[in-house]
């Protein structure tokens, strides 16, 4: 509970000014708080998926993308020692009950039946989506470098998790 509460009242938020903010459409820079002060002139992007989400697809700049992707992936501290608590509960109820852990405990009664053929299967899967993602690994790096290069920036030869929901919409257009 606590930690869904956390979460539901996370407030978080970065600050970036318009040019960090170039390709994000104009409607949704519009319903951003403005900054004073300090953050004079930049608009802040919150955690919220109505501000990160046309970030994430829209920025141009791939260090604004990383940042929103970053800071996202780093809010609500305080529910990392819930985690971790609810980790070690359900590890010593699995124990109590005669399991090794947790996962043995709740596949019992699935299909996969134990952790070992969970592993295994995903081990093979992975095997046989190798090839595909491999090459649309490469289609997605090839559309990053054409896009920097367009805008005459340089390509390092990497395609991050942030770069996604960016070039993957270039992908589907």
């Amino acid at each position: 509970m606590a930690f869904q509460k956390n979460q539901n009242e996370e407030n978080g938020g970065i600050w970036f000014s318009r040019e960090e903010l170039i390709g994000v459409p104009e409607a949704v820079l519009s319903q951003m708080k403005k900054g004073d002060c300090e953050n004079s002139g930049d608009f802040r992007v919150t955690f919220k998926i109505s501000d990160i989400g046309p970030v994430l697809r829209f920025a141009q700049n791939g260090n604004t993308r990383r940042r929103c992707y970053v800071g996202n992936d780093n809010k609500c501290n305080e529910n990392i020692a819930i985690f971790k608590e609810v980790m070690i509960l359900r590890n010593e109820a699995a124990r109590i009950l005669g399991y090794p852990n947790h996962a043995a405990f709740r596949l019992e009664d699935k299909m996969a039946k134990t952790p070992e053929r969970v592993n295994s299967f995903f081990l093979e899967l992975r095997e046989r989506l190798a090839v595909g993602a491999e090459r649309e690994i490469g289609e997605l790096k090839q559309i990053k470098k054409e896009d920097l290069e367009s805008r005459e920036e340089a390509f390092d030869g990497n395609y991050f998790l942030w770069d996604h929901p960016f070039y993957n919409g270039v992908m589907l257009k």
